[in-house]
């Protein structure tokens, strides 16, 4: 006997189909399963009901039957771009995201002004590993669709695995304009651009995500970093301290806003603050670094500080924060080979993403081998100050009979071509890099070669401006038989520089009174002062490499930290360094000479004081340098 189902006739079927919908929407995917089967058995030829009967399966765990089911739908229609797209949604879920962006890549090719097909493309591809393609893809479907937020969204998620943060600042400034009451959005773009050095854009992201959602802690507390990082101490504080009302107990905000405090120099209540910190569990290690960089900056003691860190480093040997903090104080004793192998974690993100970026080469890392006559590039890092210190090793390994490729600022190429040294090629940015056999970023020089400190002062000068240019500003000094004395009294104000490694104009008062001597300005001083007692060569400083031969023209430098004082460090001319409370590794630890520029006279002010503090000094031993001077 014949037990087989009747056909159902075409009035039936519909019914069955939308109940069959119905069920498959309210999750009964047994009693869908069972009328689709009906269906098919009516209509085997049908890609509406495969396709319902595949999602049926996949939602029932039987993915082998849904695929085959959807294989058969898609082969009956291939024209349907929904069918297309819900199979690829089937082939990821079921973990084959390459067979998917095939599918979805046919759908959208069916539907191109459909965004969520490319939205589930972008997946597939991300899942598949072909992030190449995947940002191109998204760079395509951003300028098709330039107001659709999730695209927007997905590119800059993309690009964030790619490591490519310039173009995920894009993508992140282009979402932020799309949805300015979006407070995602405004924090993504404040922490890419804290992470990019766009501090203005990132101080106005944060700030907007305050306006959104002003209860919110972590936006007061994200704003507060980028106002740390911009040197804005004192508005940091204020902005840690609303983060804090709204979450008392959150250490990240405790120790965000220890940091402030230690920023600002208020010491005792940064420590008051960390302590609570690391009484919070979650944030204690964190803490316990922030207090050993405390200890440091408080008193001086980088002994007790590496201890500190060290400390730390037994029981979280990865710490980013405290390998650097030890490296810093050991280079600041003198340690140079350990100090310069634990500051590789410059390349670890820190918490925001943050890290030291170079731009990236298919060659390997150099390590000391023999490169075979082939060329090593070394690539610059950080700020010029760094690379005109580090410049000499460039010259040391051309001397040794390396073939160099040296990537430098701008700023420096003119600089740079007077280095000592044959076989040394300058490529500044923009300029394609000659072919080289491996690479490495020039401050990790020091620590493949196991640099020792008393072989620094072998490498000084490795800058010799040509004498001709010397001549040329000496001329444009007029100072006769005067001493010619150059200053610069300002730093950069921003970052960890700052105003408290920088003098007003007014503070060199002491050092103007001094008779008999030539003063030179390398930076233009306020509007209001007399200039009849200097000369301002500011206004025909037109680079570096004029602001080095300046200096090379005098016969002495008063400078804070700054590009003019490393210039005249690595030409060995004299100069006498205004340090202040915060002064840098580079100077070394409670010590008027520094091995890294011999030629330098080291001026320090306590750590409590003003960066000032030493310029009274400074005066009487000018006094002193000046024969006709009394040094009353």
């Amino acid at each position: 006997m014949n037990t087989r189902a009747p056909k159902l006739g075409a009035e039936d079927a519909e019914r069955v189909f939308n109940d069959a919908m119905m069920h498959f929407e309210r999750g009964a995917f047994d009693e869908a399963a069972q009328l689709c089967r009906q269906l098919q058995t009516s209509f085997p030829r049908n890609a509406s009901v495969l396709q319902l009967f595949g999602l049926v399966q996949l939602k029932r765990g039987l993915a082998d039957d849904a695929r085959a089911k959807l294989d058969r739908a898609v082969e009956l229609a291939p024209d349907d771009p929904e069918l297309m797209a819900n199979y690829g949604a089937v082939l990821a879920d079921t973990g084959r995201p390459s067979l998917a962006a095939e599918m979805f890549q046919r759908a959208r090719a069916l539907a191109p002004r459909e965004p969520r097909i490319v939205a589930n493309l972008l997946i597939a591809l991300r899942n598949a590993g072909r992030l190449a393609e995947a940002a191109t893809t998204a760079l395509e479907a951003t300028d098709q669709f330039p107001r659709d937020a999730a695209l927007l969204n997905q590119h800059a998620e993309i690009e964030e695995i790619r490591g490519r943060t310039d173009l995920v600042l894009i993508a992140s400034r282009r979402l932020a304009a799309l949805a300015p009451n979006d407070m995602r959005a405004q924090a993504r773009l404040g922490w890419v651009a804290l992470r990019s050095g766009e501090l203005e854009l990132a101080l106005a992201a944060f700030a907007r995500w305050v306006e959104i959602a002003p209860a919110d802690a972590k936006a007061s507390d994200a704003l507060g970093l980028a106002l740390q990082a911009s040197g804005r101490f004192e508005e940091a504080i204020v902005a840690h301290f609303r983060a804090l009302e709204q979450a008392p107990r959150d250490g990240a905000v405790l120790c965000n806003l220890g940091s402030a405090l230690v920023l600002a120099g208020k010491y005792a209540e940064a420590e008051a603050v960390l302590r609570r910190a690391e009484a919070t569990p979650e944030t204690a290690i964190d803490a316990r670094v922030s207090l050993a960089t405390l200890r440091a900056r408080r008193s001086g003691d980088d002994h007790a500080a590496l201890a500190a860190f060290e400390a730390v480093l037994r029981e979280a040997p990865q710490h980013r924060g405290a390998r650097i903090g030890a490296a810093l104080a050991l280079l600041a004793r003198g340690d140079l080979p350990h100090g310069f192998e634990l500051l590789e974690a410059r390349f670890e993100p820190d918490a925001f993403g943050r890290r030291a970026v170079l731009r990236e080469f298919a060659q390997p890392r150099w390590h000391g081998e023999t490169l075979g006559g082939r060329a090593l590039l070394l690539q610059p890092e950080q700020d010029i100050g760094d690379t005109i210190q580090f410049l000499r090793f460039a010259a040391l390994l051309a001397a040794r009979g390396e073939k160099i490729v040296l990537g430098v600022q701008a700023e420096l190429a003119r600089v740079a071509a007077w280095l000592h040294g044959p076989g040394i090629t300058i490529v500044p940015p923009n300029v394609a890099v000659p072919d080289f056999a491996a690479r490495t970023p020039i401050m990790s020089v020091p620590a493949v070669l196991r640099t020792q400190l008393d072989e620094l002062t072998a490498t000084v000068p490795y800058l010799t401006v040509p004498p001709a240019l010397v001549a040329q500003w000496r001329a444009r000094m007029e100072s006769g038989t005067a001493l010619r004395v150059g200053l610069v009294w300002s730093a950069d104000q921003t970052g960890r520089a700052g105003q408290r490694r920088s003098l007003a104009f007014d503070d060199l008062a002491p050092v103007l009174a001094v008779p008999g001597v030539h003063f030179v300005l390398l930076q233009a001083p306020p509007a209001a002062i007399a200039q009849a007692q200097f000369v301002d060569l500011s206004p025909a400083l037109g680079d570096l490499a004029d602001t080095a031969a300046a200096i090379a023209a005098l016969d002495l430098l008063i400078a804070v930290e700054s590009t003019a004082l490393h210039l005249a460090g690595a030409m060995g001319n004299l100069a006498w360094a205004v340090l202040g409370p915060d002064a840098d590794w580079r100077w070394m630890a409670s010590r008027v000479t520094t091995a890294w520029y011999p030629s330098l006279q080291l001026f320090r002010s306590s750590r409590d004081g003003a960066t000032a503090e030493s310029i009274p000094q400074i005066a009487e031993l000018l006094h002193r340098l000046v024969p006709s001077a009394d040094p009353r």
